[in-house]
Formats: C-alpha cells, sequence, structure tokens
C-alpha cells in the first residue's frame, strides 16, 4: 500500500520513482506527503538469520500557515487527513499485506495531537508528521 492511494493526497514525491522531494512546494502539490527512512535495528532471529525493522518518518502537508485558509479549513482538512491515514493504515495491519516483497508494517502513529502545524523548509504547514514501523525480511 502506498500513501498515494490514500483519499485526497495529490502528490507523494519519495526522490525516486515518484518525483523529487521538493525544495519548494507548489500549492497544485497540496495534500503532499514525504517519508524518509528512519533508525534501523537488526536482531539475530535464527541460525544465518537476520530480523529487522525499520521506522520511517512522514509529513503530510496540507495548506500553508498564511495561505489565507481559516483556522477552521485547515482544522477540518487535518482531521479529514488523519482518519482517512489512520483508516488505511488500520486496513493494512489488520490485514497483515505486504509493503513490498518480505516487507511488512507492524506500526503506525502519527502526532494528530501537535497542533495541526509542520515545518518544512523554513515554512509552516498545516498537517501532521507520521511514523511507520516495518519489519524486513
Amino acid at each position: 500500500m502506498a500513501n498515494a492511494a490514500i483519499s485526497g493526497i495529490v502528490s507523494t514525491p519519495d526522490g525516486a520513482d515518484l518525483g523529487a522531494m521538493p525544495s519548494q512546494v507548489e500549492s497544485a502539490k497540496l495534500p503532499l506527503v514525504m517519508v524518509w527512512p528512519g533508525r534501523r535495528a537488526m536482531d539475530p532471529a535464527g541460525r544465518d538469520l537476520v530480523a529487522a525493522s525499520r521506522r520511517y518518518e512522514g509529513a503530510v502537508l496540507i495548506a500553508p500557515e498564511a495561505s489565507g485558509v481559516g483556522i477552521t479549513e485547515n482544522a477540518v482538512a487535518i482531521w479529514t487527513a488523519l482518519d482517512a491515514f489512520g483508516s488505511a493504515w488500520e486496513t493494512y495491519l489488520t490485514q497483515g499485506g505486504e509493503l513490498a516483497p518480505d516487507i511488512v508494517v507492524t506500526h503506525y502513529e502519527d502526532d494528530g495531537d501537535r497542533g495541526g502545524f509542520v515545518t518544512y523548509r523554513g515554512k509552516r504547514w498545516a498537517g501532521f508528521t507520521f511514523r511507520l514501523d516495518v519489519w524486513e525480511a
């Protein structure tokens, strides 16, 4: 499952196949999701076998803070996106599907409780951050 499949998301640059990570965010590409690889842990899982997990850090940008959109509109857009992400990843987690061959999501959490703003490239955006922990075989 990819973030691009979540309802309402317009752009999901990944630095490779889906486009470069933006140095400037264009309004036409909002709402936008960006994900960066985070920490990785490896543990022995048996003879000649290693179990690895990696945390991915993501940000959802919905609208610039100074876009002239009111606080209520931004709050509604954030809650709508939070619901869509929560539903999508909950379904994914309970079905136990693979994100890619031998990669399974084991944990999702978001920061919907942190006031609704994300800073990216020195600007504040209505949005939220999230984390995905995945098991990599």
